[in-house]
């Protein structure tokens, strides 16, 4: 249910930025069609990496058209 990223630097020349460079507050999940599972991967997968942060759903709704 994760979606793969492409990692860039926020620093311009300074380099690759890692995941602990940057403090997460929130991690909005959605639109998805399984937001119970989109949010229990995301969760457990932000445990697995030592990250305390706040996971919430997004209030867009999902189109299927």
């Amino acid at each position: 249910m994760l979606i793969p990223f492409y990692r860039f630097s926020l620093h311009g020349e300074a380099g690759p930025v890692h995941a602990r460079a940057i403090p997460l507050e929130e991690v909005i999940i959605g639109p998805t069609p399984d937001p119970e599972r989109s949010e229990a991967s995301v969760r457990n997968f932000l445990f697995s990496q030592g990250h305390e942060v706040k996971v919430t759903r997004s209030a867009v709704p999902y189109r299927d058209w």
